[in-house]
């Protein structure tokens, strides 16, 4: 079983997460948004620090099959730059697959493996 949590880091309902977690002994992963790392860079390395693995569901959560590509390939960029700049640099990417367009996968070449974490 894996345990999941998308969109935070937000504030109590982080560390409420953070601390029943310790409480059961579990870990999870946790999808943070880059813009809510800007703003609580000091939760998302907590989450970090307590063994749960982190990453990223883009800069803002924008549907990436809706944006230009060069504004897809930004999002996931500006995304992976919060979280590296909190001090969490081995960050996935979490992102609905049919929003991964050809063109976004080719552009990534084989950085793909790294920002999808596939084996």
């Amino acid at each position: 079983m894996a345990i999941t949590f998308d969109d935070g880091p937000n504030g109590d309902q982080t560390r409420t997460v953070l601390r029943l977690l310790e409480q059961h002994q579990a870990k999870a992963t946790f999808f943070m948004i880059g813009q809510n790392v800007e703003r609580q860079p000091e939760l998302a390395r907590q989450v970090a620090a307590a063994g749960h693995a982190v990453g990223s569901r883009t800069y803002s959560h924008r549907k990436l099959n809706q944006v230009s590509l060069a504004e897809a390939v930004e999002e996931i960029d500006r995304g992976h730059a919060a979280l590296t700049g909190a001090g969490i640099p081995d960050a996935r990417l979490a992102a609905v697959i049919e929003e991964f367009q050809p063109d976004l996968i080719h552009s990534f070449g084989d950085n793909v493996n790294r920002w999808v974490g596939a084996a």
